[in-house]
């Protein structure tokens, strides 16, 4: 059983790679109230699936969406979906895909309108990820 690599962006967003029905109870215990997948299913042989991951969340009381994205193929309407998907949203929000890179370039894309660029980019860089070339 491998350990889950929850990197936090914000005291209400957190990324991470893909995680297993198992994990679900470890972002309930950090207190997150709703997952978003990034992760189309398939792209990996063994990759869990969404259905089984939002199967576990649900059961133990989380929201749970799945906003499928190809990697490198997202758009403006993937950043205006994750921005409503955060807006929308009550309590910590945890997204993960393969690595958590899709993740949070959505995150920054959609938090750029509302904040500095360098300010999202330094967010972004103290959860591993360097965002300075694609924001």
């Amino acid at each position: 059983m491998t350990t889950m690599d929850i990197r936090t962006v914000t005291d209400s967003f957190a990324v991470s790679p893909q995680i297993r029905p198992e994990d679900v109870q470890t972002l309930v215990d950090a207190g997150f109230t709703t997952i978003i997948c990034n992760r189309p299913d398939d792209e990996e042989i063994g990759q869990p699936t969404f259905d089984t991951v939002a199967s576990k969340a649900r059961e133990l009381g989380l929201d749970v969406h799945h906003l499928p994205i190809t990697s490198g193929m997202f758009g403006p309407q993937h950043v205006a979906q994750t921005e409503k998907l955060l807006s929308d949203s009550v309590g910590k929000v945890f997204a993960y895909c393969r690595s958590g890179t899709r993740s949070i370039m959505l995150w920054a894309f959609q938090e750029v309108t509302k904040r500095p660029r360098d300010e999202v980019v330094a967010l972004a860089a103290a959860a591993g990820y360097d965002l300075s070339q694609q924001i």
